[in-house]
């Protein structure tokens, strides 16, 4: 998809979220609805046939600026989700670099880490150079960057982010007692078909969907009025081990309980 087709996309996008039809945009504009119909296609080809002060002014409306729907429009780029697995062993041998790394998938920029975390401007900008190097940013002027890499990025299974997570995020995160106003904790067991299993599995995924696409939508919002929060949802089949000591195995005889008066 070109940066025309993006943008103009990302503004499509954007007016349906508000309910907003061509019809609006064209009173808003003072032009014909036809005459708006035109610019999107032109726009789609090319952006230089979508003028500027129209973009702009279509951002009014919108109630955006256009810098938000730039970026909004990077955003539809298909990049990458998951890391080599070189790439996830740099982060986790690099504690620092993992931290940056997760704070510029999550809206930060240098100004605002250097100003929250013990990362002084010199190391941080050698840092964005490493995840430059590493093929995860772009380093832009001013500092600014754009990822390479989808913000629902993903781990490799039996990687060292995997690994990472099971010996040290989930042992921290499941520590909690989750009763807080906004923290919920359900655990369910039971005897399920493969059939069960598959439908479970597409409403999971479902849901994380669901967690990204809050996350876009929230991106807009300012970063103080955001916090961190975490989603797990784990599905397999298992058996708890202190009951499965107590199964019958084939093959062991089954014990007879004799009552003592009998012969």
């Amino acid at each position: 998809m070109s940066q025309s087709q993006r943008i103009v996309a990302a503004t499509k996008a954007a007016l349906r979220e508000r309910g907003l039809t061509y019809a609006d945009v064209a009173w808003h504009l003072g032009l014909s609805e036809a005459s708006i119909k035109r610019l999107f296609a032109r726009g789609q080809a090319a952006l230089g046939q979508f003028p500027l002060e129209r973009l702009e002014a279509i951002a009014g409306l919108l109630g955006l600026e256009l810098g938000e729907i730039v970026r909004r429009a990077e955003r539809l780029d298909p990049l990458p989700r998951a890391l080599t697995i070189e790439q996830e062993q740099q982060l986790i041998e690099r504690p620092k670099l993992l931290l940056v790394f997760y704070l510029l998938v999550n809206d930060h920029d240098l100004d605002r880490i250097v100003a929250n975390y013990e990362v002084e401007r010199p190391e941080g900008i050698l840092l964005l150079r490493d995840l430059e190097a590493m093929g995860l940013i772009e380093r832009r002027l001013g500092d600014q960057v754009r990822l390479r890499v989808s913000r629902e990025v993903t781990w490799q299974p039996g990687g060292p982010i995997r690994r990472f997570i099971h010996e040290r995020v989930l042992r921290e995160y499941l520590g909690g007692d989750f009763d807080g106003a906004n923290d919920t904790l359900h655990f369910v067991s039971g005897m399920i078909s493969p059939a069960g299993i598959a439908r479970l599995r597409s409403e999971i995924e479902r849901l994380v969907r669901r967690f990204n696409e809050q996350l876009a939508v929230d991106s807009e919002e300012p970063l103080e009025r955001r916090e961190g929060g975490s989603l797990l949802v784990a599905l397999r089949p298992w058996r708890f081990s202190l009951f499965t000591e107590y199964e019958r195995t084939p093959g062991r005889s089954q014990v007879r309980l004799r009552h003592p008066t009998t012969p």
